[in-house]
């Protein structure tokens, strides 16, 4: 799982290490965004490894403008003008 895999990497930083979760935004792309409890989940995870996280507020997603969202509408645009 890639909770494991990023565990790993920072295993070496962890006691300098804070990392922060951001959970994907529903976009054009097939992202789905993750439930509470897979957000949870991966939490939980780094925490039993040692690595200090937290879950970044959503914010803009009711507009679409919330993170990976801008940059997708962006490239839709730039792709239906050329």
């Amino acid at each position: 799982m890639h909770a494991e895999q990023l565990a790993e990497l920072l295993a070496p930083l962890k006691q300098f290490a804070m990392s922060i979760v951001y959970p994907v935004n529903v976009t054009s792309a097939s992202y789905q965004t993750p439930g509470p409890e897979a957000i949870r989940t991966f939490r939980n995870m780094l925490f039993e490894r040692g690595i200090s996280n937290s879950v970044r507020a959503e914010r803009g997603d009711d507009i679409a403008a919330a993170c990976g969202q801008l940059r997708t509408h962006f490239e839709q645009r730039k792709q239906a003008s050329t």
